[in-house]
């Protein structure tokens, strides 16, 4: 974002000069001064975004609100904690791509505490979707994790994407995508959730025919929800590659530069063995610099049953 405001500032000097320059008006100094106004107000918009931090979003709400007169569903309204239009996200979080209704991914701040005008608290999120009743209403369902009670300390994204091919016998054996949440701690991503719809939608006379304990658990929480199939935390980091995680801790008692790092990979479209809430066996370990690789590696004593060696670094040799 720097380099657009550096082109900016280029552009509009260039822009003024060729404004000023001579003095008889003309067709194409008036197009000048238009492009003129023009980058002038994307210059001072990106300044005030980028480098006072000036907060857009509510004054995008009353502009939309205002321009619709208040007749827009506005999620910040109805969901408490969720204070910035960039923590709303819409994917096809079902996979359901048929009926061309993107999901709204929600994500909302709780416990929140206020220090110095810096905003701070866990994150925690759901997901709205339209059902196919008349008149449609909006279900909400949570994605809670099954091993503690939040998403990320500072920050959290979702990808969605297929990446582990399941048909569930639960959801009519739909391959539905899966909605990786990650969150940040201290600029790292140090968790990983992952979700997936699992069931099948209700047709609307169930919905209002239902037993009372079916109502009361509205939306939809005896037919669909979006099942918790892993959940990772690492006290360094989180890694994904496809549908293989990475869970990166600080070695115990070793020196700080190294880790261990633990992989894990689903079996039957969960991480979870079967019926509980137990992440299944890694099916690697490893170790590995964390901060980064020292420049001067020193020789380990290893013991083993072939006698005594040592294992030397990369520009190290040992005498026979």
């Amino acid at each position: 974002m720097p380099i657009v405001l550096v082109i900016l500032a280029v552009a509009f000097l260039v822009l003024f000069y060729l404004l000023v320059r001579g003095s008889s008006p003309s067709l194409g100094k008036m197009l000048v001064f238009l492009l003129l106004l023009v980058v002038g107000a994307a210059l001072a918009y990106l300044f005030l975004i980028n480098v006072l931090r000036v907060d857009p979003n509510p004054y995008r709400l009353k502009i939309a609100n205002y321009l619709t007169k208040n007749k827009l569903i506005d999620l910040t309204q109805i969901v408490p904690g969720l204070n910035n239009l960039n923590d709303i996200y819409r994917a096809d979080t079902d996979g359901d791509a048929a009926d061309k209704v993107l999901e709204w991914l929600v994500f909302y701040r709780y416990d929140v505490t206020t220090t110095q005008d810096r905003v701070s608290g866990p994150f925690g999120a759901a997901i709205y979707d339209v059902n196919h009743c008349r008149p449609p209403a909006i279900p909400s369902y949570e994605l809670a994790p099954v091993s503690y009670n939040y998403l990320g300390q500072d920050g959290a994204w979702p990808v969605v994407e297929n990446a582990i091919p399941y048909p569930d016998p639960l959801s009519a054996n739909l391959d539905r995508p899966e909605v990786f949440i990650a969150g940040v701690t201290r600029g790292a991503v140090t968790d990983l959730n992952i979700f997936r719809k699992v069931g099948t939608e209700p047709d609307c006379l169930q919905c209002r025919t239902g037993s009372p304990s079916t109502r009361a658990s509205l939306p939809y929480g005896d037919w669909m929800r979006y099942a918790n199939i892993g959940s990772f935390r690492g006290n360094y980091a989180v890694r994904r590659n496809g549908s293989t995680i990475v869970v990166v801790d600080r070695a115990g008692f070793e020196r700080s530069q190294f880790t261990v790092e633990t992989s894990y990979r689903p079996q039957d479209g969960s991480y979870f063995k079967a019926g509980t809430q137990t992440l299944r066996d890694p099916v690697e370990y490893g170790l590995a610099f964390g901060p980064g690789e020292p420049d001067q590696v020193s020789p380990v004593l290893l013991s083993g049953e072939g006698g005594v060696g040592f294992l030397q670094g990369p520009d190290q040799k040992c005498d026979d």
